[in-house]
């Protein structure tokens, strides 16, 4: 519901305005921050944590994955996995793909660009809510928890290119695994550091 308020009130105006891309992504940040401190507010700046027992570990050839890690990633792979049937498969797939390649000659065919603009966010809505929910169930989370996976987005479709779903989740892949390769060898305190110098 609160993907879709942000595309009725903020984008979908500046769309149909024609804003610059620029003005587009400051408008989103100032999205973000606000709905960050009203999150503050209501609910306090500290982490909240869904379970404080401790989840059970399982290890084979040298890894260590914990019960709540294995559901991630059992929910994340199942996750993905339909959301690329249904881009692929279904009419309302192909038509988000279209508006992705050509918004105009969509609409000169005389389907509804408002529409499928709100299934694209609320489809975003549901895959930020899962992810949040996972994540938060594992280590907690806290308001301002968004920004540091703001730019591992970022960075991570820099890294994949963009115009292709795919190549998305492939940069957002092996930046994960880049980061959890620089925990494993040095500190968790490198992650950042990495994560922009595969930027630069």
């Amino acid at each position: 519901a609160v993907s879709v308020a942000i595309e009725r009130l903020v984008y979908y105006p500046l769309y149909k305005t024609k804003a610059s891309l620029n003005v587009v992504l400051v408008s989103s940040i100032g999205v973000f921050t606000v709905l960050t401190n009203v999150v503050a507010i209501f609910w306090g700046n500290e982490t909240k944590t869904f379970s404080s027992g401790i989840s059970d570990v399982y290890s084979f050839a040298g890894l260590i994955v914990t019960e709540k890690q294995w559901l991630q990633f059992i929910v994340s792979l199942s996750f993905i996995t339909a959301f690329f049937v249904f881009l692929n498969l279904t009419r309302t797939g192909l038509r988000i793909k279209a508006i992705r390649d050509d918004s105009e000659l969509f609409q000169v065919m005389g389907f509804s660009l408002s529409r499928i603009r709100i299934i694209v966010f609320v489809l975003s809505g549901i895959a930020v809510s899962v992810a949040s929910c996972l994540t938060a169930w594992d280590i907690g989370m806290d308001p301002y928890v968004g920004m540091p996976v703001l730019l591992n987005a970022v960075v991570a479709l820099i890294i994949g290119g963009t115009g292709n779903f795919k190549s998305c989740i492939i940069g957002g892949l092996l930046l994960g695994i880049l980061q959890a390769l620089v925990v494993w060898q040095w500190s968790a305190q490198w992650q950042e550091a990495i994560t922009f110098a595969v930027l630069v």
